[in-house]
């Protein structure tokens, strides 16, 4: 695999002298991650902030930024997920070790649609966010060189609560037309689930119902949950599913059950593609979950907790 020459000025490869906090950083599509030697748009040392400044940084053509880590003192990033519209985008862990064979080059492409990328469609610098001038909402690139100040809290820090706080936020639109590779089994999963939600969401708001979702901050965790849809109106929380067999039920139940635990809510309930046996009808009314399902392209039926059957 021939690669290009790409500027070397500043890479993260080259920084020894830092704490051992993990370093989050933003590339500007996978493929752009997966050159060697390539280094991002942006780092900071807080998810949070680089998420929060993903929309104002650099993409390549339509294509989806891509979220990668390291150890202060590794030499090594590590392909976290997607990120769209400053938010994370569920990737497989196949695709994840792809990106990070390739980028190791001890893998190449199988995409043989991409078109090579050149020295210049790469960053010669990277953005610092936790530099002072990146705090007071200036703009001016900085030389990786400069991450040797960066001053991070201790991470014996016991300060934070100790139930997070969920977040409502604008609902993803996961409909992408196109795989940056070629699908595996979770993401066809996810873009049934994708189609389905989209369409209960049309439903919902035809209605006036507002639709939202919420952001779960996880303590020990690189990056939050997302729940897959709040009815802010009604106050239900649902969560959506490709199938209806009894692992799949079982799976969405949980997520309820644990999402339920940050999320105010008045009412959970499972969306699913079809009608599922009156078997797991019944367990998830035992934990007071109401089963919804498509009945045809469009239209719903539901069952809910108090409802005879």
């Amino acid at each position: 695999m021939t690669r290009p020459a790409i500027a070397q000025t500043g890479t993260v490869e080259q920084i020894k002298d830092m704490d051992d906090a993990p370093l989050f950083g933003l590339w500007r599509s996978c493929q752009h991650f997966a050159e060697a030697g390539s280094i991002p748009d942006a780092v900071s040392q807080s998810e949070d902030v680089l998420l929060n400044a993903a929309p104002t940084l650099p993409r390549h053509d339509a294509k989806q930024q891509f979220l990668a880590t390291r150890a202060a003192r590794s030499q090594n990033w590590v392909a976290i997920a997607f990120v769209k519209d400053g938010a994370v985008r569920p990737t497989s862990s196949n695709q994840l070790r792809k990106y990070d064979s390739v980028r190791k080059d001890t893998s190449t492409w199988s995409n043989d649609g991409y078109t090579a990328l050149e020295a210049i469609d790469h960053p010669q610098f990277t953005r610092d966010l936790d530099a002072p001038a990146a705090q007071a909402s200036e703009t001016p690139q900085t030389l990786l060189e400069n991450l040797a100040h960066l001053k991070v809290d201790s991470p014996n820090n016991t300060s934070l609560p100790l139930m997070p706080k969920a977040e409502l936020v604008p609902l993803e639109q996961r409909l992408a037309d196109h795989f940056e590779v070629p699908p595996s089994v979770d993401d066809v999963y996810e873009r049934r689930e994708a189609a389905l939600q989209g369409r209960y969401c049309a439903l919902l708001e035809a209605e006036g119902h507002e639709v939202r979702r919420h952001k779960i901050p996880v303590h020990g965790s690189l990056h939050p949950m997302y729940t897959d849809l709040f009815d802010a109106t009604t106050g239900e929380l649902v969560e959506v599913k490709a199938l209806a067999d009894r692992s799949t039920v079982r799976l969405g139940l949980g997520q309820l059950l644990d999402y339920g635990r940050f999320v105010d809510h008045v009412g959970c309930a499972l969306l699913l593609p079809s009608r599922p046996g009156q078997d797991l009808i019944d367990l998830l009314h035992l934990y007071r979950v109401s089963a919804i399902w498509e009945e045809q392209e469009g239209v719903f039926v539901r069952c809910d907790v108090n409802e005879a059957d």
